[in-house]
């Protein structure tokens, strides 16, 4: 499951990466496609409890909307989660050749935690910042 989860988010990566050196429209343009590109995959489940339901863009921000399942967002320690989550994002994101080229380039990324019930539980930024010196 982790290689598969890998092998999407490289795909996902290389999508973002090819629609912002190979064509020549503006950024926005740019993120819409990928964004699109994206959608068009979804939904992806991503592990036994997240979903990648969609994307949608934020001036120069890509944002990605999961669902948690089996749970409900008043059961969830927010600060544990949020925690846990945005060290997990900044290793994979960070780490990851395209991802960080997008974020040096001023992309930000933004994903948005909901419960089955679409109460939000947690939405974790990552800009270049983040990555800096990890």
């Amino acid at each position: 499951m982790k290689k598969k989860l890998l092998v999407l988010l490289g795909f996902i990566a290389g999508t973002l990466l090819l629609f912002f050196y190979l064509n020549t429209d503006s950024l926005h343009e740019k993120l819409v496609k990928s964004s699109n590109e994206i959608n068009e995959l979804t939904p992806i489940k991503l592990d036994r409890f997240t979903t990648l339901e969609n994307t949608d863009i934020e001036g120069k921000t890509m944002i990605y909307n999961y669902k948690i399942s089996k749970v409900n967002a008043a059961d969830i320690d927010i600060t544990t989660f949020c925690a846990t989550a945005t060290d997990e994002l900044i290793k994979r994101d960070c780490k990851n050749e395209e991802l960080s080229e997008l974020l040096n380039d001023g992309i930000k990324f933004k994903h948005a935690y909901r419960d089955e019930s679409g109460t939000p539980i947690a939405t974790i930024k990552l800009d270049k910042s983040d990555c800096f010196g990890k």
